[in-house]
């Protein structure tokens, strides 16, 4: 007598639990926000609610927005003068600015000459250039797969997770 085959029920788990991740796991809806420290993979990216229209009151123009998982979300922006600025927007309703000595474009391209990366802009699914808060230090940070770079604001190389006394 033969025994039923198990390896159904298996692929059938397999397809439900494809189909769940699919349908739950992977949605990445503009204006949501993820404020919790667990980040796990499909978690949408911190984007605070109105942020565009308090750049507008600080009579700044949004050059590109550098979202991540949790907060602070920091949005890159300019003055009337064409001065950029890290606008960083906090969890708690603070907002700071800092004045980026360094270009936007300028990073790009610096990045660019080393050794040929190629740097992916925003304007599609993926992106390989972050701004994030390091050690309370802006800090760009570039990661091909196999290339990693870190700039300060300067565009200087650096080592950020290494604290100075």
């Amino acid at each position: 007598m033969k025994k039923p085959f198990k390896g159904g029920i298996l692929m059938l788990l397999v397809v439900l639990i494809l189909i769940n991740l699919t349908l739950n796991g992977c949605s990445n809806q503009e204006g949501q926000s993820n404020t919790s420290e667990d980040v796990v993979a499909g978690d949408t990216l911190y984007v605070p609610e109105g942020y565009q229209n308090k750049l507008a009151s600080l009579q700044l123009k949004e050059v590109v927005a550098m979202p991540y998982f949790r907060s602070p979300f920091i949005s890159v922006a300019q003055d009337s003068n064409g001065t950029q600025f890290a606008v960083i927007f906090r969890e708690s309703g603070e907002i700071d600015r800092q004045q980026l000595p360094v270009t936007y474009i300028e990073i790009i391209n610096l990045i660019k000459s080393k050794v040929g990366y190629k740097v992916y802009l925003p304007d599609g699914n993926f992106k390989n250039l972050h701004l994030f808060e390091i050690n309370e230090n802006l800090v760009w940070s570039y990661y091909d797969g196999k290339n990693k770079l870190y700039v300060d604001k300067e565009g200087r190389e650096i080592e950020p997770f290494i604290k100075k006394n």
